[in-house]
């Protein structure tokens, strides 16, 4: 694995209403921000299909790719607002697994951002990004699956990001990067199935997802706890399974009132036919 670290020293369409639910639910990256490809060696391109808008998109299956390989990534201005970024998880892409990244660093900034898709970031009048973190992961050869959140200490407020994958899980089998989807957080990791981010699953969670379900572009807020961007069977389950770890043992199914514990009784029977599959 090639490393080089040289590099590691030098929306609102829907209002306020859409950044207090974001801050509130801890993630901070949603379709439609402001996303471009950059390369620090200079090498950026992309299959237009595959740019870095998908990185963010919130559908699995599309994806952003890279052929700078090493030292290639992205910067990302969030609608969000000004946040702390504490954490960040990738869900891995569709293909070949050399291909994921395996060192990163991450950077922030408050200036505006003058660097253009493709570029450096390093050219002369280009914003200054003080490193707020950097280190290895591990991302799972399972494809499409989430990988394990790469957490840190930050205490300091920033309007853009940039994150660089230093190295690759085999760079040199690899012609480029990849990653599914990415998403930051403000405050360490989201708890699973949590959709409020008081770090508790219950039946407001259960809520959350049962008047959104078969809806598609939803938050957590509104459900989405598997970051897919659709509101559908896998967040309930997730909901469903968390459940009685927050509540001495005790199932979702029993907390529930009838007659909606009707619907949970037809989703544990979708759940069933699913997982037998």
């Amino acid at each position: 694995m090639e490393i080089k670290t040289k590099y590691l020293i030098p929306f609102i369409a829907a209002g306020m209403a859409v950044c207090a639910t974001q801050a509130q639910a801890g993630s901070i990256l949603a379709p439609g921000d402001a996303i471009i490809a950059i390369d620090l060696d200079g090498n950026s391109d992309f299959p237009e299909a595959e740019n870095a808008t998908f990185a963010i998109d919130g559908v699995l299956g599309s994806k952003y790719l890279n052929f700078g390989k090493e030292n290639s990534g992205f910067i990302v201005t969030p609608a969000f607002g000004s946040s702390i970024v504490t954490s960040f998880d990738i869900i891995t892409a569709n293909d070949e697994t050399p291909r994921d990244p395996a060192v990163w660093a991450f950077f922030g900034t408050n200036d505006a951002i003058v660097t253009v898709d493709n570029g450096t970031s390093l050219e002369p009048g280009a914003e200054a990004w003080t490193l707020i973190s950097n280190g290895a992961m591990e991302l799972p050869d399972e494809r499409g699956v989430l990988g394990t959140p790469s957490v840190f200490n930050n205490e300091a407020s920033y309007t853009s990001y940039r994150l660089i994958f230093l190295g690759l899980k085999d760079g040199g089998a690899a012609n480029s990067m990849q990653i599914d989807e990415i998403q930051f957080y403000d405050d360490d990791v989201p708890t699973l199935g949590d959709t409020n981010g008081d770090d508790v699953v219950d039946l407001l969670d259960y809520y959350a997802v049962r008047d959104h379900l078969g809806q598609v572009d939803q938050s957590r807020a509104n459900g989405d706890v598997t970051f897919d961007g659709k509101v559908n069977l896998d967040d309930y389950i997730l909901v469903r399974d968390q459940f009685p770890l927050h509540n001495g043992g005790d199932s979702l199914a029993s907390a529930i009132p009838e007659p909606a514990s009707l619907l949970l009784m037809g989703l544990g029977s979708l759940a069933m036919l699913k997982r037998s599959k």
